[in-house]
């Protein structure tokens, strides 16, 4: 049995300790783990600020000046990755999926929850910036 990296000792302790044991996750037919509480299912942790976000997203193509909504535009970015892991696999867009859920430390069962978590910390870059507070997570994304 090899020796498990720091990444997937993270990993196993985060989904075996805390979330399964909370009840809080449960496994495809892949045998990866997804989280129950999650945006796609309209439970995200932040599903208010999210979807207030939604309604800033342009149907198609960038936000407006995305220079200056630069947490928005990322926003839209993890969106869409998030959407192509969720409803087709990741198969579109593997490169960015992995990206944003951490390309080397996450293991391939735990890419759901990686990009949940990751999300998480978008929505409240990209909230905190329409709102005003950018100045406060000016070093996000």
């Amino acid at each position: 049995m090899r020796k498990l990296n720091r990444s997937e000792m993270f990993w196993k302790r985060l989904t075996n300790e805390f979330l399964c044991e909370a009840g809080t996750t449960h496994r495809n037919y892949e045998n990866q783990i997804l989280p129950n509480d999650s945006y796609w299912n309209g439970t995200g942790k932040y599903e208010r600020q999210h979807a207030e976000l939604g309604k800033l997203i342009p149907s198609m193509g960038r936000v407006k000046n995305p220079r200056k909504n630069k947490h928005l535009e990322h926003f839209r970015a993890v969106c869409n990755a998030y959407y192509d892991l969720y409803n087709n696999g990741g198969w579109n867009r593997p490169s960015q999926i992995y990206t944003y859920a951490g390309k080397r430390t996450v293991h391939n069962i735990h890419v759901y929850l990686a990009l949940e978590f990751y999300l998480n910390y978008v929505v409240l870059a990209a909230h905190a910036e329409q709102i005003g507070l950018d100045t406060e997570v000016k070093n996000v994304a």
